[in-house]
């Protein structure tokens, strides 16, 4: 993306002005902002410029499944940028109680739960937040607490394991 002859550096404007105005073009939402994690996956100092804008779009999209996929986007972002990435993992754990669509809560607890037991993430204090997703008890149509207890399971094997390697 840094070297101005790339072809890349030549679409990278246009799929960040098309992420800014996104209420121009709604029905190009879902794929200008996959497009712009993909684009942000190959350039550090690109992620990091564009990081605020794939944020808000995680947060505020009124489209579960771009935020749903957004949530994946930036568990690779993580697994490529680590460090770059911490101040991000706060939105993505408020996926699991913010995000009132199920779909959403669901590919932010697998991504989280990915990310923590290949280690590129420490999920220290937050359990709880994981643990609210156990609220979902009460739907029976909901599978996201099945899920829950799931990662739980996952998390506490990890760290059994991890105890008994050391």
């Amino acid at each position: 993306l840094g070297h101005p002859a790339a072809l890349l550096s030549h679409l990278a404007p246009l799929i960040s002005h098309l992420c800014q105005h996104h209420l121009h073009y709604p029905s190009l939402q879902p794929v200008a902002t996959l497009a712009l994690a993909r684009f942000m996956t190959v350039s550090g100092p690109y992620c990091q410029q564009q990081l605020p804008l794939l944020l808000a779009h995680l947060e505020h999209s009124p489209l579960p499944a771009v935020r749903a996929n957004l949530c994946v986007a930036l568990g690779d972002l993580i697994r490529s940028h680590g460090s770059l990435l911490e101040s991000a993992y706060p939105c993505l754990f408020a996926r699991l109680q913010t995000s009132e669509h199920l779909l959403v809560r669901r590919q932010a607890l697998t991504v989280i739960t990915h990310l923590s037991l290949t280690g590129m993430i420490k999920v220290k204090g937050r359990l709880g937040e994981i643990a609210l997703c156990l609220l979902d008890a009460a739907k029976p149509e909901v599978k996201v607490e099945e899920q829950a207890e799931k990662s739980e399971q996952r998390l506490e094997k990890s760290k059994v394991d991890s105890t008994l390697s050391s």
